[in-house]
C-alpha cells in the first residue's frame, strides 16, 4: 500500500523497508551539523564532531540497541539509520525526536535551526 508522509509528502510503500525520503535524510544530517555548529559550550556533553553529536542525539532519542558483553555489562549503541534498516516512518519519528532534543538544549528546534542557517523556510 502506498502512503504519503504527512510531514514531507514523500510517497512510500509502507511494507517496503527500502523506501525512504532522500531529502529528509539529507535534512537530518544538515540539522545535526547545524546543531553541532551551535552546540552550547557549557553543555555537559561536548561532541568532537557532528558524527559524535548524531550518536549522542540518537541515543537520547531512544534509537538504540542493547548489546550485552561477555562480562554481563550492557552497552547501548545507536540503531542503524541505513535505508535498508530503518523504514521511512521510523526515520521520520527519529528526525522529529532529535529535532525536539536539539530544541531543548539550544532553545530552537533542529528544523528551525537548520532553516535559519540555510535561509530556507
Amino acid at each position: 500500500m502506498t502512503v504519503t508522509c504527512p510531514a514531507c509528502s514523500f510517497r512510500f510503500n509502507e511494507t517496503a523497508k527500502a523506501d525512504r525520503s532522500t531529502p529528509e535524510h539529507r535534512r537530518y544530517f544538515g540539522m545535526i551539523k547545524a546543531a553541532f555548529d551551535n552546540w552550547p559550550i557549557k553543555h555537559q556533553f561536548q561532541p568532537l564532531d557532528s558524527a559524535a553529536l548524531r550518536i549522542f542525539l540518537q541515543c537520547r532519542a531512544g534509537a538504540v540497541e542493547a548489546i550485552q558483553a561477555p562480562t554481563g555489562q550492557i552497552y547501548l549503541i545507536p540503531r542503524s539509520i541505513e535505508y535498508q534498516k530503518m523504514p521511512h516512518n521510523q526515520f521520520h519519528q527519529l528526525h522529529e525526536r532529535v529535532s525536539r532534543i536539539i530544541g531543548e538544549v539550544i532553545g530552537v528546534s533542529g528544523d528551525e535551526l537548520l532553516a535559519k542557517q540555510t535561509g530556507v523556510a
